[in-house]
């Protein structure tokens, strides 16, 4: 009935926790847990292999013979999931309830005008012990794409989905956020998001992780780059609310590199001054496309 999708590299301290949550989980149907261990040299893929032991016929272990890096990896573990729904749990983050998977798959099994089911999660920052929740109160019950398009919501590890994304698009491995592709590939052509305030998963961020690093504009190029992408997947279907998406997003852009402008006083470059009227003239031009290796000739490498 449901596949669980974890992929991790080198996450020795966490994926036990990560396991356990995950099989603790009192359903009335059939889990299969499908893990993408991409090559790990710590002792991540032993622990691993000790719980499939322990629980034989539950793990299926996709051993890579080379690194395939987070972004294929994690396409890869999720087309070798075979229940008619997915959940997500990346291996430093785990669940806390029980009864998540079940609450969610009741959801789905109940609506079928729902794609997605997710719920509130707990964010625990663990290098400074502070904690908070990914959703506020004023979460709203049902969603679509067109709010997905608007802001990115869902935590990763709260999400149950349909199986029925079974073909993924040449740059859904180039895309920055996958997690976000993802979510609006298996949403695009129609169907709801439901979401359940319960708080059931802990999502960690720490020095270790891929959130903590520091990527300046980075995230904006690739945003721009997969709103391009899902533009033209769905033939434009969410054309008008994707336009003013970017154009959100190239105003943040442009306030990026004016405020490198005031940093640097009288030592403007030509190429910078070049840079902030690119970004201010795209914003009233249409769409057009967006790469980051073709928009950083503009807007980097100064």
């Amino acid at each position: 009935m449901l596949s669980v999708c974890i992929i991790t590299y080198n996450q020795e301290k966490y994926i036990a926790q990560t396991l356990d949550g995950i099989l603790m989980q009192q359903t009335n149907f059939n889990v299969e847990v499908v893990i993408g261990e991409d090559c790990s040299t710590d002792n991540t893929k032993n622990i691993i292999l000790q719980y499939a032991a322990q629980y034989p016929g539950k793990i299926k272990l996709l051993s890579r013979t080379q690194n395939f890096g987070v972004r294929k990896n994690f396409e890869q573990t999720l087309l070798a999931c075979t229940g008619k729904y997915i959940a997500i749990c990346e291996g430093d983050d785990y669940w806390t309830d029980n009864n998540k998977l079940q609450k969610q798959v009741d959801f789905l099994e109940a609506n079928e005008d729902y794609k997605i089911c997710f719920h509130n999660t707990a964010i625990v920052y663990e290098d400074t012990g502070k904690t908070d929740n990914a959703n506020k109160p004023d979460q709203p019950a049902t969603t679509s794409m067109i709010d997905l398009i608007d802001h990115w919501y869902m935590m990763t590890c709260s999400m149950v989905f349909r199986n029925e994304v079974k073909v993924f698009p040449k740059w859904f491995t180039k895309a920055f956020n996958t997690d976000y592709a993802l979510q609006m590939l298996i949403v695009g052509n129609g169907g709801k998001i439901g979401y359940l305030p319960d708080v059931m998963a802990v999502y960690r961020k720490h020095s270790e992780g891929e959130s903590a690093r520091t990527w300046g504009a980075d995230p904006y190029y690739w945003l721009l780059f997969l709103f391009k992408n899902i533009d033209a997947t769905f033939n434009n279907k969410y054309h008008a609310q994707i336009q003013k998406r970017e154009k959100e997003i190239v105003r943040i852009l442009a306030a990026y590199y004016k405020k490198k402008v005031t940093a640097s006083g009288d030592e403007i470059t030509t190429k910078l001054k070049n840079a902030i009227r690119f970004c201010f003239m795209k914003l009233n031009k249409p769409a057009f496309y967006y790469s980051k290796f073709l928009v950083q000739k503009k807007l980097s490498n100064f």
